[in-house]
């Protein structure tokens, strides 16, 4: 072999170990390292690159090939546990391709050669669009393949800026490819190269039987691939379908899209596969399938893929926003780690495109609530309703939704007010207790004040109870006559509205106990007391038998407190 191509595969293989020094040291600390399971890489060695040199030159080529065309001097391959994880690993690599402008960054100013994902048998985690929509800054089209054998694996090709040298041409960049695939694959990939890439590559006949073992091996693998998945989905998803209830859900008619997208002159089949789509969400909620929830999630996401790709500009309008919200209510009302984190990403994408939008303001508060950070929960509600108020969004939003917010969100603040106190009522003084329910109390009052209880019946004495509760927690602290007289009307006007205390439901019955029991009414705790022991014990109620049991106990000792005195 001609020395000038040792001296070549030598200067290339001296370049590459140091460029791997340097990409080993910054993904040590980079966020790549808690995404993936495990990391892999290597620098080819002199002796193999001048291997796939002589090699490839053999086979039966247009062009000769060169030292140069080697892709793979330096290999990584990030390994993940699931199919799904393959997505944030693939998102990080992107950054590091096209948004770190660290100067630590060895991949700064690296050209992408080549994106392909090798497909094999997987069926239930296949993410093609997915993975093409992590590339879509990348100015390079995606390739799908199918191997014969089944391989399957994303590859990322890139080429790094490299220092000139003697040996090397001035043009010459250091190619690196990036591999990214499950630990199932990682596996047969490992027996395939070992027992079937180097028979198929070293001999010009196949064995009788190898080949057929490994393809078959290799349908266990991509089902143990989709069946790995299956279990993520089957463990994220919750077992009390009555959680979906719990995110304010606007009752959506797909049919009533004229005056929302009516200037935007969408075609035809986007507009049918947007309703379609609605009508499958309005379903999945209504039957509680978490499954159905994560497809519609999905289809939204791909209608606003589309519709972008095609459209002249590229920029959001009201058509994508709504496929965007309704993307990221699904994801928040399928109630799951992964979900949630989708929606909170997508709402704060939203926020920061129009920022008095309302209706994501109040989705993002929801979301925040659902990860326990009340204080931006609260203030993003808060926001949501004043902006309603305002109706000054960037983007139109729908009569009926604006109705939505402003008879919902404030006592939602409340709610999520209680939240917090209950969630840190350990290391909150009496006075801050007292001052955040004085705070929910003054936000629902908002919004009762503003009801038409006519048209929101339920609405009304859902105030009506949340208020009462506010004023009876800051009575507990605060015991002041003024104070007293509020809690006593509100008792009346609740009452009033339900006539007999036979028609009122277990969670307002609670609301009169408690209130009956601060007050030291005897008789009227002893009264609500019984109706609500009997739907508790008839299980007529529609919270958790954690709470009902709870409430029995209180019962108990505040008539022995009552008879005591």
């Amino acid at each position: 072999m001609k020395r000038k191509y040792k001296a070549k595969a030598e200067s290339i293989n001296d370049k590459a170990v140091q460029y791997h020094q340097n990409i080993v040291r910054y993904l040590d600390n980079h966020e790549l390292q808690a995404l993936c399971y495990t990391r892999k890489s290597r620098v080819k060695s002199k002796e193999d690159i001048l291997s796939k040199f002589d090699r490839k030159n053999k086979e039966d080529r247009p062009t000769s090939y060169k030292v140069d065309d080697i892709t793979d001097i330096i290999g990584l391959r990030f390994i993940v546990l699931f199919k799904q994880d393959v997505i944030p690993v693939i998102q990080a690599i992107v950054g590091l391709l096209c948004k770190d402008e660290s100067e630590e960054n060895p991949f700064l100013g690296a050209e992408v050669e080549e994106l392909i994902y090798y497909k094999g048998n997987i069926s239930v985690s296949n993410i093609s669009r997915k993975i093409q929509e992590c590339f879509s800054c990348i100015d390079k089209d995606m390739k799908e393949s199918i191997s014969n054998e089944g391989y399957s694996s994303i590859h990322i090709v890139c080429k790094l800026k490299t220092d000139s040298h003697d040996v090397l041409p001035k043009s010459y960049r250091i190619p690196v490819e990036i591999q990214v695939r499950t630990i199932f694959e990682d596996a047969w990939g490992e027996i395939d190269h070992k027992y079937g890439y180097k028979a198929r590559r070293e001999s010009s006949s196949s064995h009788p039987t190898l080949d057929k073992h490994l393809k078959t091996l290799k349908h266990f693998v991509d089902a143990c691939v989709d069946y790995a998945d299956l279990i993520v989905e089957e463990s994220e998803i919750e077992l009390n379908p009555s959680d979906f209830s719990r995110v304010l859900n606007i009752p959506e008619d797909p049919n009533d899209l004229k005056g929302l997208f009516s200037q935007l002159n969408i075609a035809r089949p986007y507009l049918d596969e947007y309703k379609k789509a609605i009508k499958l969400k309005n379903k999945a909620i209504e039957d509680g399938n978490s499954k159905s929830l994560i497809d519609c999630a999905d289809i939204f996401l791909n209608i606003k893929s589309r519709y972008l790709k095609n459209k002249e500009k590229s920029d959001e309008d009201n058509f994508t926003f709504y496929c965007s919200l309704n993307y990221s209510f699904c994801c928040l009302v399928n109630n799951t780690e992964r979900g949630i984190k989708n929606a909170k990403e997508m709402y704060l994408d939203l926020i920061s495109i129009d920022s008095n939008n309302s209706l994501a303001l109040m989705r993002l508060g929801q979301t925040m609530g659902k990860i326990k950070e009340f204080d931006k929960s609260i203030s993003y509600l808060k926001s949501s309703y004043e902006h309603a108020l305002k109706k000054d969004s960037n983007f139109k939003i729908k009569k009926t939704d604006i109705n939505y917010i402003l008879s919902k969100v404030p006592k939602t603040v409340g709610y999520y007010i209680w939240l917090k106190i209950h969630d840190s009522s350990e290391t909150l003084t009496e006075e801050s207790i007292q001052n955040l329910y004085q705070d929910a109390y003054d936000f629902t009052l908002k919004g009762f004040k503003a009801l038409d209880s006519h048209k929101y019946p339920a609405d009304y004495i859902e105030y009506q109870n949340n208020l009462t509760y506010y004023l009876t927690e800051i009575y507990k602290i605060d015991a002041n006559s003024n104070l007293k007289d509020q809690i006593t009307e509100k008792l009346s006007e609740i009452k009033d509205y339900y006539g007999s205390p036979e028609n009122i439901d277990a969670a307002t019955l609670d609301t009169l106990v408690n209130a009956y029991a601060v007050l030291e009414d005897k008789d009227n705790f002893v009264l609500y007391a019984d109706f609500l022991k009997k739907k508790i014990f008839v299980k007529d109620y529609n919270f958790d038998d954690g709470e009902a049991l709870e409430m029995l106990m209180l019962i108990d000792k505040a008539n022995s407190l009552l008879t005591d005195e």
